[in-house]
């Protein structure tokens, strides 16, 4: 079969023959590039071309002196048949469907200076270009030298339509990832969001990871990114743990709960707790598990946050008799997940600006744990003015506050 060729660089002193993989085999096309310019672009390609690293780059270095001793002339005025070939292997094990004939000639020449043409600017091409820049160390290229944060005016209107709210992971994954690269604020914040609140396939039990093999770059996302994410849903389920605990240890204290001070006033806690733990149990926010033998760790919430706060706001008005209408826990319950849910629904996504220019002070994993937290004379419902320093940044603290304090208490919301 003829090989395409393709003039990356009309100049260029180097041809590369490029395999990709595709599901019914593997295609090469070749590319005429210049080798100081991707040397320039790329860590990987300094390296490989380098005459006193590796044999590609001592075999180029004795083509070219061949070129010039034979030909009298420099390599980029050789015709495309005189100059050396370098087979590159790289992209035979990129996953299927990443690497294409345009995406392939569309990365090249990003490498190259050019931009990319707005007829493949979607989705699923600027993550197969992402993915190919991950596998050539050429990442803040493609991000700085790509869309100029205008992708969502240029993407057509069939992709920018789509939302992530009924979308698969993989999509969420895919958006997200050109948000951050391809400078969408928006598309980042939202999509980072959702994968903290849905969780991931790749978090539940550790043993994801193995899948990770024969993905796109989406499904391990750079810059911390992807452990980030993870951190955050752990927080914050933890955080409702944290709500589930206090109100079973009220009813399991001492301290009477019931505020009729009827002889039936023990009856009511003892009814209440009994319910409250077949409610929990029933949704799938606790289980009873004995202590007599060693078991396993249990683990986290699988689930979606915000259903689970749909469940939990679904708690009844349970009453032992109609005498104690207002004993249960519904009107507790439902004054902390205003607050919960105040907070989810803001700052629980990552912030591209922030992400970029102040990722350690606003990263949860990193700031780690606070001490404890409790709410103030607002409720907890009220976001920080922008007089403390840059708004989202004090926005994204007052969040982070919240969602990673050791002890929480829960006495001030009510």
């Amino acid at each position: 079969m003829q090989q395409e060729m393709i003039h990356i660089d009309p100049q260029g002193d180097l041809i590369l023959v490029v395999p990709y993989r595709q599901l019914s085999g593997l295609y090469p096309i070749r590319l005429r590039v210049d080798t100081r310019t991707l040397q320039r672009s790329s860590p990987y390609f300094r390296t490989l071309l380098d005459s006193r690293s590796f044999a590609e780059g001592v075999s180029l270095k004795e083509a070219h002196e061949e070129i010039r001793r034979h030909r009298g002339h420099e390599p980029f005025e050789a015709p495309d048949t005189a100059l050396p070939e370098m087979q590159l292997l790289s992209c035979e094990y990129l996953p299927p469907d990443s690497a294409s004939r345009a995406s392939i000639q569309a990365f090249f020449g990003m490498l190259h200076g050019h931009g990319i043409p707005d007829e493949h600017c979607n989705t699923q091409f600027l993550v197969s270009l992402a993915t190919m820049a991950d596998a050539f160390d050429s990442l803040p290229v493609i991000a700085d030298g790509g869309l100029g944060g205008k992708l969502s005016k240029r993407m057509n209107s069939k992709s920018r339509s789509k939302s992530v709210n009924g979308d698969s992971e993989q999509r969420i994954r895919q958006r997200l990832l050109v948000g951050w690269l391809f400078d969408e604020p928006s598309w980042m914040t939202t999509a980072s969001r959702q994968l903290v609140l849905r969780g991931s396939k790749l978090w539940e039990d550790g043993s994801g990871m193995d899948m990770m093999d024969g993905m796109d770059l989406s499904w391990r996302l750079p810059d911390g990114i992807e452990g980030e994410l993870q951190h955050r849903r752990r927080r914050i389920l933890n955080t409702f743990q944290s709500m589930q605990s206090y109100l079973l240890q009220q009813y399991t204290s001492r301290q009477r709960q019931c505020k009729l001070g009827y002889d039936t006033s023990s009856q009511c806690d003892s009814f209440q707790l009994g319910e409250m733990i077949r409610f929990f149990t029933r949704i799938g926010s606790l289980g009873l598990q004995g202590l007599m033998t060693e078991t396993e760790a249990v683990p986290g919430f699988p689930g979606d946050i915000e259903q689970l706060v749909t469940r939990l706001r679904q708690c009844p008005s349970y009453q032992i008799d109609r005498n104690h209408a207002h004993c249960g826990i519904r009107a507790r319950l439902l004054k902390i997940l205003e607050v919960l849910q105040h907070w989810l629904e803001h700052d629980v996504g990552l912030c591209r600006h922030c992400w970029r220019h102040q990722r350690v002070s606003q990263s949860w994993k990193v700031q780690g744990d606070v001490d404890g937290w409790m709410v103030g004379p607002d409720k907890g419902l009220k976001r920080p003015s922008a007089a403390a320093g840059r708004l989202c940044e004090v926005q994204h603290q007052a969040a982070r506050e919240l969602f990673t304090a050791k002890v929480h208490d829960w006495s001030t919301v009510e």
